[in-house]
Order: C-alpha cells, then sequence, then structure tokens
C-alpha cells in the first residue's frame, strides 16, 4: 500500500529534509575542525574564503530546512482538520 501512495520516499532515507539535514551536519562538523587549525594560523578579523562559502552553503541549508518544515506543518493542520471533519460527520450520524 505505501509502494502504491507514494510514501516510501518520504518515509525512508531518501527524503528531503533528512538528506539537506545530513548535509548540514557534515558541513558543521567539516567546519568545526577545521575552526580548530585556522585560528592557530589566521588573525583573527580575517575570514578565509572557504569559511564565507560553508557559512552561505549552510544558509541555504537552512532556508530549505525551513521551507519543508513550512510544508510538513501545513500538512500536518491540514490532516488534523480533516480528521475532526470526519469524526463530526461520524458523531452527527450516531445521534439517535
Amino acid at each position: 500500500m505505501q509502494n502504491l501512495l507514494g510514501f516510501e520516499k518520504l518515509m525512508g532515507r531518501n527524503s528531503c529534509s533528512l538528506q539537506a539535514l545530513y548535509q548540514k551536519l557534515k558541513l558543521e562538523k567539516l567546519d568545526e575542525g577545521r575552526r580548530v587549525h585556522e585560528t592557530t594560523t589566521t588573525p583573527e578579523d580575517t575570514v578565509p574564503v572557504e569559511q564565507e562559502e560553508k557559512q552561505m552553503k549552510i544558509e541555504e541549508i537552512n532556508k530549505k530546512l525551513k521551507t519543508l518544515h513550512l510544508y510538513s506543518s501545513a500538512l500536518n493542520l491540514l490532516t488534523l482538520a480533516g480528521l475532526m471533519w470526519h469524526l463530526w460527520y461520524l458523531a452527527r450520524r450516531c445521534v439517535i
């Protein structure tokens, strides 16, 4: 049934939000490892170009995650509204 409705990609490891989250964690982990080495060799007032690029990628991934979270929240609210309507419909039919 899940394959028929296409939920396999949403529930599996191939979902967009998990991929974006893993990319963000990977970039942050690499960023942490390099910060220790860069602070000993470069002055504090200069920021390397690589670090700026990584920061831009992280911001882009954060924006994508926020968008996916917005869609997920909206879908959850629509599902809740649909279930509430269905319960009201069933309760109305059960009245004696």
